[in-house]
């Protein structure tokens, strides 16, 4: 299909955006306003994204906030012409509103509440045929005697939305298996990651009382273990430096970044300090 046909759109609209794929602004069959994303073949299984637009699919069925893959001419995956190259197109709902800021307290607090309700949604789904998400594998995490459930996998503040007071969740790009208590950790590694880099580590602290407070006041389950998310935010660095190390099984991403942005990267593994030592 050409990059026209599938976008629905003579006029290509580029997005900000997308470490790991081409986002354009597209319509759907019926005219609707959604977005598209375009991601290479070589570093994509089509049978693995194909199940996750199913998974998330189901999952938008039972939590209205989630925005829900769509399909074009009756697939969720299509093979899209892009200039010489052919790659994997999809489309999902457009999430309307501001965004939140990981910086602002209230804003953090909604974050944790959003994502306990999230993973009570996600534990509700029947079983899919997908793996860990990929930091955990890149870790070599051993998932034996592990309650494992299904993650959005690279929850924060870019990949959510506040319209009129309701919040819109997308991106679950890297959605797959793991102990909720690594999605938690992740998001807690992203806002370390940006206030290392920008050296604002006291937003860090702030975020993370507010965020933790906002979850385990929302989670019906235990409180959750503050050695256990400091191990997973060790993780999932441990998983960045694997990446860095071996450039050829990172996220397109890392992959593809710039050697100054790669600079940055090995720069925060190296000044990072063990959480769970």
């Amino acid at each position: 299909m050409s990059l026209t046909s599938f976008l629905g759109t003579d006029s290509p609209s580029r997005l900000h955006g997308g470490h790991q794929a081409l986002v354009f602004e597209a319509a759907d069959e019926s005219g609707r306003r959604c977005v598209a994303k375009l991601r290479d073949m070589a570093g994509v299984d089509r049978t693995t994204l194909n199940m996750r637009m199913e998974a998330i699919a189901s999952l938008a069925r039972v939590d209205p906030r989630v925005c829900s893959p769509l399909m074009r001419a009756s697939e969720h995956v299509t093979d899209v012409q892009v200039e010489d190259t052919t790659m994997f197109g999809t489309l999902v709902e457009y999430a309307q509103g501001g965004r939140l800021n990981h910086d602002d307290a209230h804003d953090a607090r909604v974050m944790g509440t959003e994502l306990a309700k999230l993973h009570e949604s996600l534990s509700t789904l029947p079983h899919f045929d997908l793996p860990l998400v990929p930091a955990l594998s890149a870790a070599n995490f051993d998932a034996a005697g592990e309650a494992l459930q299904l993650l959005h996998g690279d929850f924060s503040d870019q990949n959510l939305r506040n319209h009129d007071g309701t919040i819109r969740i997308f991106d679950f790009d890297d959605c797959g298996y793991g102990p909720r208590e690594f999605d938690v950790a992740n998001s807690l590694y992203m806002v370390l990651f940006d206030d290392m880099t920008t050296a604002n580590t006291a937003i860090y602290f702030q975020f993370e009382n507010e965020f933790l407070d906002g979850y385990n006041s929302e989670s019906d389950r235990a409180p959750l273990s503050a050695d256990t998310l400091s191990s997973f935010v060790d993780l999932r660095v441990g998983a960045l430096e694997a990446w860095l190390d071996d450039p050829g099984s990172a996220p397109a991403g890392i992959r593809t970044a710039s050697p100054e942005w790669h600079r940055t990267l090995r720069q925060f593994v190296e000044n990072y300090w063990a959480r769970g030592e």
